[in-house]
């Protein structure tokens, strides 16, 4: 008997983002890059620093373009009511173990901003022509300026402003980049804009991160999603509305849960892209999904069922879907969890290439807390 409430799944075919997300300028002046820079400098050296937030980066990963991997991420912002509605935003991956800039500096005098002479922004303060706030091409200036020649390039840097949405009491951010597979240091702070009265807050986050290889031979599973809904597009996002929403694959877009606890009210929704499935001659996979529910104890764990196979095959496809014309092959699973107790759980995943024999797993681990009066409502 498979686990009580198991929805019947529903196929999700997408065409997953590629590469969306490199870099979107918004109206950020030089002084808060610059001070945003220097929080990531001071990080990377290892100088103790002040937060006046928590920050909870939550990483995605999916087959991006040139044998990159597409990253989206959510970013929880969390012990700053009602703060970061409006920020900047400053993103760093470098190579694991990257003392940072000022640390590879052995010589040359360099200005406040951390910028090498002969890389100074034309819009820069010292060269601008009267007075007024700094334009969005002066934003455009210092991302270039971060690639400059002289200057340490990273796989992957930039700042932009970001509006949040609100969970709560904490602020919700999600963009997202695309890099090559290996070991890095990511870095993100954010700084505040339009705070009235008081010091603008400020927020500093240095994790670290293994970025697999989506684009190696044979069968693997992009990251499972645990999505708070899923919700239908009238048509793929452009690249302008990509930056926004990093987590719209096709004509579906996933809205990511900040967390991995739910409430006894909600319904779990998990959603992973399957790569590397062999086909016949008109590209038509034969992949079989699994998947099977336990409920973890202090020391052990206990099945509580599975659900029947779910084959992707002709039989269940679309006509005319084809994996060599760039189609993704997705899954998309619902549990309601009214019925389950309070506790821990995991979800386990295992896709099997019916043609090859190959197989790949996946497992989400969630909790479902005890009911209260909001959520028992």
């Amino acid at each position: 008997m498979g686990p009580r409430a198991f929805v019947a799944v529903a196929l999700v075919v997408c065409s997953c983002p590629v590469g969306a997300g490199q870099s979107e300028v918004k109206r950020v002046g030089l002084e808060e890059q610059a001070l945003l820079e220097r929080l990531v400098e001071q990080a990377a050296a290892g100088t103790a620093l002040s937060s006046d937030a928590w920050l909870k980066w939550l990483p995605h990963f999916f087959r991006g373009r040139d044998g990159k991997t597409y990253v989206p991420f959510t970013l929880r912002v969390d012990e700053a009511p009602g703060g970061f509605g409006r920020a900047a935003m400053y993103v760093r991956i470098a190579p694991r173990g990257d003392p940072g800039r000022a640390a590879q500096r052995a010589q040359g005098i360099t200005n406040a901003e951390g910028i090498p002479p002969g890389e100074f922004p034309v819009n820069s303060p010292d060269r601008r022509q009267g007075a007024g706030a700094p334009s969005a091409s002066d934003s455009t200036l210092m991302l270039r300026s971060l690639t400059a020649k002289g200057r340490t390039r990273y796989p992957y840097e930039a700042i932009y402003g970001v509006s949040s949405s609100r969970e709560g009491d904490a602020a919700i951010v999600r963009r997202s980049f695309a890099i090559a597979p290996g070991q890095y240091d990511v870095y993100i702070a954010l700084m505040e804009q339009e705070r009235r009265g008081g010091a603008r807050r400020q927020a500093i986050l240095k994790q670290q991160i293994t970025v697999p290889d989506m684009a190696a031979i044979g069968l693997r599973l992009s990251s499972v999603v645990v999505a708070d809904r899923i919700e239908t597009l009238a048509r793929p996002l452009n690249e302008a509305e990509q930056l926004q929403r990093p987590y719209a694959l096709g004509t579906a877009e996933l809205v990511p849960a900040s967390d991995d606890q739910l409430g006894p009210a909600e319904t779990l929704h998990v959603a992973f892209i399957i790569y590397g499935a062999e086909v016949d001659a008109a590209g038509m996979p034969d992949v079989r999904v699994e998947y099977r529910l336990f409920r973890r104890e202090e020391l052990s764990e206990r099945l509580l069922g599975s659900t029947p196979p779910q084959n992707l095959d002709r039989s269940t496809l679309p006509a005319g879907f084809d994996l060599r014309a760039g189609q993704q092959l997705a899954s998309l699973q619902s549990l309601p969890l009214a019925s389950y107790s309070p506790g821990a759980y995991r979800l386990v995943i295992r896709v099997v290439d019916n043609r090859s024999g190959a197989e790949a797993d996946q497992e989400v681990r969630f909790a479902i807390a005890a009911p209260t009066r909001d959520n028992a409502r």
